[in-house]
């Protein structure tokens, strides 16, 4: 009985120990990292409530993120999702994504994301790195247009949103986002073209492309067959292929055109002749890869817009 008893108060003993160093361990790491990198950790907590941090960024209030009066770029600085670097502009960046949109004069084009919790990879060389998704890259897009002359919007919303109010499943996002698509457009009459993000399911090697010593996030447009104009949207979206591989031959895998049984065969594009459903990189690709893409795909709407229109549609 001695024994057993023995053996029991080494055992929370060891317990103790064992927790204490856990304690001192993360004590040690927390400081030194609270003095190298300067975090307030007030402020740290503060920002991921603000920004609806939960995997993804549901409320799209990220550090730099979005161009403060012109002091970042997101393509510039190559996505550089290091939350603790501009920590005190997070209540001047959330004032600047609720603005953007309503700011914005005359849009020609609504950037948004069906599938909006589609992920890229986390690249964990960046300390409290946001997991970057469909929903970053639509910024990139944006950002992209707007150096080019072209007003956009970026939808804001989450199609999570819609599916739980009406409780449908998530099969049903494209329903969500023709709400989305509708309201929008009712409130900016200007827009003319509607451009639906997504992220593929395929590997490293098969979605990316290097070229010029960079490596890019292959792209791919689907066009769905069970609509009666259908042929406008794959006019639309042939032509930007066609572009985007005159400025990086292969960059560009052409046009899935999807109709019969299990898949969606609309996407939405029954809304407008001019709406495009692009597929930018796979699972293994990270930001700085789609950021070059989309670099691409900027200025082939550029290209598509001033060769229909003789830059009219420029805002």
């Amino acid at each position: 009985m001695k024994k057993f008893k023995t053996r029991k108060k080494r055992k929370t003993l060891k317990l103790i120990v064992v927790i204490l160093l856990i304690i001192i361990s993360f004590k040690f790491t927390y400081d030194f990292f609270n003095k190298k990198r300067g975090i307030n950790p007030e402020k740290y907590i503060k920002s991921l409530v603000n920004i609806g941090f939960n995997n993804q960024i549901n409320n799209y209030s990220y550090d730099n993120l979005v161009n403060l009066n012109n002091n970042y770029s997101l393509i510039e600085h190559s996505l550089d999702f290091n939350i603790s670097k501009n920590i005190d502009n997070n209540k001047k960046t959330i004032e600047y994504i609720e603005k953007v949109n309503k700011t914005m004069n005359n849009p020609i084009i609504y950037i948004y994301n069906t599938h909006d919790s589609e992920e890229y990879k986390l690249d964990f060389k960046y300390d409290y790195s946001i997991i970057p998704n469909v929903k970053i890259a639509s910024y990139v897009l944006q950002e992209k247009l707007e150096n080019l002359g072209i007003n956009s919007i970026v939808e804001t919303r989450s199609i999570k949103d819609i599916l739980n109010q009406n409780n449908w499943l998530y099969r049903y996002s494209y329903k969500a986002s023709r709400i989305y698509l509708e309201d929008v457009l009712h409130n900016n009459p200007s827009l003319k073209y509607f451009i639906d993000i997504h992220r593929d399911s395929s590997n490293y090697d098969k979605s990316t492309i290097e070229y010029n010593g960079n490596k890019y996030a292959s792209i791919l447009f689907v066009v769905g067959l069970e609509h009666e104009n259908y042929e406008k949207n794959l006019e639309l979206s042939n032509r930007l292929s066609e572009i985007i591989n005159s400025k990086i031959s292969g960059l560009s895998k052409g046009i899935s055109k999807k109709e019969g049984p299990g898949v969606n065969g609309v996407y939405n594009q029954d809304f407008s002749n001019n709406l495009i459903l692009i597929e930018i990189g796979g699972v293994d690709n990270n930001i700085k890869e789609v950021a070059n893409s989309i670099n691409i795909i900027g200025e082939s709407i550029y290209d598509y817009i001033k060769e229909n229109t003789n830059g009219e549609e420029k805002a």
